[in-house]
């Protein structure tokens, strides 16, 4: 296999239309709240720049394979990045701006303390109805939005998104963000 072009801290953005069934009608309600509360915080943005519904971090890699680590349902769980993966429609990387040659923590060490949690479906719900915070399954559960904040945060010992509240944290984040820059370009 040919090098895959992902270094650790390098960040997976994806979105997919939902389809239909009960499953599919929540995420596809969720897609569009997060389409709604991106467009609040970037007006005038376009939707291809805000539409990430997911996020998923690179913690390490070499010359033959990357692993990826993601806050999912039902629980966080690492994973292989492939080359056909990184070939999925509507997917982008960001890399950040910033040295993680002077990382405080491995985020590989750092993800491994996240796995196996449960995705934090009381934070996503409280991204639409704040007033529901207490239904948030405690500060070890995490959506992937604010779960790869946090990994990120950790290996670098300061907020990776200064200005945005960590528990607000979008995906669309961290293509926004001046400290991010999209490294993959394929036609669109």
């Amino acid at each position: 296999m040919s090098r895959l072009p992902l270094l650790p801290g390098d960040v997976i953005l994806t979105w997919r239309e939902p389809g239909g069934g009960f499953k599919e009608f929540w995420n596809r309600y969720f897609h569009r709240e997060l389409m709604r509360l991106s467009r609040k915080r970037y007006p005038g943005a376009l939707d291809n720049e805000l539409k990430a519904d997911h996020v998923r971090l690179c913690v390490e890699s070499d010359a033959d394979r990357c692993i990826g680590f993601e806050f999912t349902g039902p629980a966080a769980r690492h994973f292989y990045v492939t080359q056909e993966m990184l070939k999925w429609p509507g997917l982008r990387v960001y890399r950040p701006r910033f040295s993680l040659n002077k990382l405080q923590h491995s985020i590989m060490d750092a993800s491994m303390r996240y796995d196996g949690t449960l995705y934090d479906l009381g934070e996503l719900i409280a991204f639409r109805w704040p007033w529901l915070h207490k239904l948030d399954f405690g500060s070890r559960n995490r959506v992937c939005s604010t779960g790869a904040r946090l990994l990120l945060s950790h290996s670098l010992g300061r907020d990776v998104l200064p200005g945005i509240p960590e528990r607000k944290t979008l995906p669309c984040d961290f293509a926004m963000h001046a400290d991010f820059f999209r490294i993959n370009h394929l036609e669109e």
